[in-house]
């Protein structure tokens, strides 16, 4: 039965804010805790600073899940922040390139994959520049050249909702978001199943 959802996206998409959304409306569902190597942006929350070195030492010791590197920082799913969610029944959250979907799988397979997208590459890079983070220029190349392959239908096997991300609309992608995971999880539908991928 599906139970926890991938939210897949470029970077600078909305797949944050829109997360936070839906978990400050919805009690069912949380934001999976994250480590990682660089520092904390002002108001983000669910998320820990950690050295590779403690990092690597917590992968050992079982406390993440995985590791996986972007754009030079090392994230780390925290192990007991997924399960302790799956425990109390509610619906873990977790932001993942596309790329790396298939490392999520390998420990937890009953999931739904949400792909959040731009309206246009014009407005990513925007967004992009307006965040100010200092490797601007490399997300917004990886960015783009997501997008193309995107576009091409290269996920299309691996996305089971896709989101177009509107400036000024996060509330109804969020509801959106919402609904069509409640009927995916009431016939058992999840990533195994591609042919019923559908956009919104």
């Amino acid at each position: 039965m599906v139970n926890a959802i991938l939210f897949a996206g470029p970077s600078g998409a909305g797949k944050t804010s829109l997360i936070e959304n839906i978990a400050a409306t919805n009690p069912d569902f949380e934001h999976v805790f994250l480590y990682m190597t660089r520092p904390l942006r002002d108001g983000e929350k669910g998320r820990e600073t950690k050295t590779r070195e403690e990092l690597k030492q917590m992968y050992e010791n079982g406390e993440v899940l995985y590791l996986i590197e972007k754009h030079g920082v090392l994230f780390g799913l925290s192990t007991l922040s997924l399960y302790g969610i799956l425990n109390r029944g509610k619906i873990p959250m977790v932001e993942m390139a596309i790329y790396d979907i298939d490392v999520f799988r390998r420990v937890h397979e009953d999931v739904l994959v949400i792909y959040v997208a731009p309206p246009s590459k014009e407005l990513l890079g925007d967004r992009l520049l307006r965040d100010g983070r200092s490797n601007q220029s490399n997300r917004q190349s990886a960015g783009f050249i997501e997008l193309d392959e995107y576009n091409r239908g290269k996920f299309d096997d691996l996305i089971d909702l896709r989101i177009i991300n509107q400036e000024g609309r996060i509330e109804e992608s969020a509801e959106r978001v919402v609904r069509y995971f409640k009927t995916q999880k009431e016939i058992g539908v999840g990533s195994a199943l591609k042919s019923r991928s559908t956009k919104i």
